[in-house]
């Protein structure tokens, strides 16, 4: 399995500004913040403003809850966002190893915990990641064939494991 070219555009942010202050924030705080939030709320697919609010209660104190819901893009007719495009791109901004990540998101879509996910969550994933940096940042997100494509010549034959997503990581 080759390794396929992934060019990163910088972003330049501000120190103060609320992406650098989610910056901060250790990946371990939003996962950990994930994972009380899914006990509670196993089923939910949607978060609207009451629970998006609360999710953030505990991690953005000060009041960045505001921000951080203008920061998403979601105003009073459109409060509302799906639970992985909101979680994974704050996941993926914050501090820490990009392994422990991937590691996270692979074990959010493995229900049956069989050490591995289809090539639907995969695409299913990257577009979740995909939107939701494109709603915090603001960069021109790839087309869905795009990602389509890339799951496509890339997906092992026995399920994308962790250990597979590692090669990425390098």
């Amino acid at each position: 399995m080759g390794n396929t070219p992934f060019v990163v555009t910088p972003v330049v942010v501000r120190p103060g500004q609320t992406l650098s202050i989610l910056y901060q924030r250790s990946m371990d705080a939003w996962c950990d913040a994930a994972r009380s939030f899914f006990a509670n709320y196993a089923n939910v697919v949607r978060l609207h403003r009451d629970l998006l609010e609360e999710f953030l209660h505990d991690l953005s104190q000060g009041g960045l809850q505001q921000e951080v819901i203008e920061l998403c893009g979601l105003n009073e007719s459109q409060a509302d966002i799906d639970v992985h495009e909101f979680l994974f791109p704050l996941i993926l901004i914050s501090t820490g190893k990009l392994q422990n990540k991937i590691e996270f998101f692979v074990e959010r879509f493995d229900m049956l915990k069989l050490g591995y996910i289809s090539s639907p969550s995969v695409l299913v994933l990257l577009t979740s990641c995909v939107s939701g940096l494109h709603r915090l940042i603001r960069f021109l997100p790839p087309s869905l064939r795009l990602l389509q494509e890339f799951v496509d010549t890339n997906a092992p034959k026995d399920g994308w494991r962790k250990e597979i997503q590692r090669n990425y990581c390098t």
